[in-house]
């Protein structure tokens, strides 16, 4: 394109020398002047040849080029912001979903507890029952015993009645006899069942102890035996009071006709 125009100047440049020195008669024709002039002004578009003397059309704009718009559209998106997600509806029901799943673990070890409870309660019912069973069934033999050997004693002519007596520490028989030596008395009066004729013989054990200190003594002892019951006494040395205290006793006594059978010969 540029040597193309350097070439048309060039020979511009050439005419305008030819028509600056060729001679100008005024006559119009081919190798004329004018003719020379106008052949210029065709070359590069200037002035009208119908018209002399007209000024030259204005010369269209340029199209844009397609490059401008090109890189423009890049740029727009370039400086476009980004889009915002849209917000989470379920965002605020995360922290109640995570409390109520830990408030169902607890729940499942709670219940878990309860059936272990449940379970440890089942079997200690049924010891108890098992324990209630084999005391009822204890007793129904020691009063099978007892009256097997009541009949026994009354068909040989001898009486005998049993039974057990047991003190706590709560109990409001035990007094506070003398300070100094820490001496305590427990008293309690006990009827037999029936009447023996002459006072019986007692004999007294202690089948059970529970003291709260090693240097503890214990003395028991029974005292107003007559044909109806006795008074059971019992001592303490200590510096603290026990807890628990059993005693059995045995009374041994005779029928009336074993009395009077033995008072015959010393009447005679």
């Amino acid at each position: 394109m540029i040597r193309l125009l350097v070439i048309l100047l060039f020979i511009a440049v050439l005419s305008l020398v030819a028509l600056a020195l060729s001679p100008d008669d005024g006559r119009p024709g081919p190798g004329s002047r004018h003719a020379m002039l106008t052949d210029l002004k065709q070359m590069f578009h200037i002035g009208d040849p119908a018209a002399p003397g007209t000024a030259p059309p204005s010369p269209e704009p340029p199209s844009p080029a397609p490059v401008a718009a090109l890189s423009f559209a890049p740029a727009v998106q370039m400086h476009s912001k980004p889009v915002a997600p849209p917000p989470d509806p379920t965002r605020h029901l995360k922290p109640l979903l995570s409390r109520l799943d830990a408030l169902e673990q607890q729940l499942t070890e709670v219940s878990r507890q309860r059936d272990t409870l449940q379970q440890s309660l089942h079997q200690l019912s049924e010891r108890d029952m098992q324990r209630q069973h084999t005391l009822d069934t204890l007793t129904a033999t020691v009063q099978v015993q007892q009256q097997q050997l009541t009949t026994l004693a009354e068909t040989e002519g001898v009486l005998i009645e049993t039974g057990s007596v047991i003190s706590r520490r709560q109990d409001a028989g035990w007094k506070l006899e003398d300070i100094l030596n820490r001496t305590r008395v427990f008293r309690k009066t006990i009827a037999f069942n029936r009447t023996f004729p002459v006072p019986p013989k007692l004999f007294l054990s202690l089948t059970q102890l529970d003291l709260t200190s090693a240097n503890t003594q214990m003395q028991v002892a029974a005292t107003k035996v007559d044909h109806k019951g006795f008074e059971l006494v019992l001592t303490t040395r200590s510096e603290e009071r026990i807890r628990q205290v059993q005693v059995e006793w045995l009374a041994h006594g005779v029928t009336v006709a074993a009395a009077v059978d033995a008072a015959a010969p010393e009447s005679q």
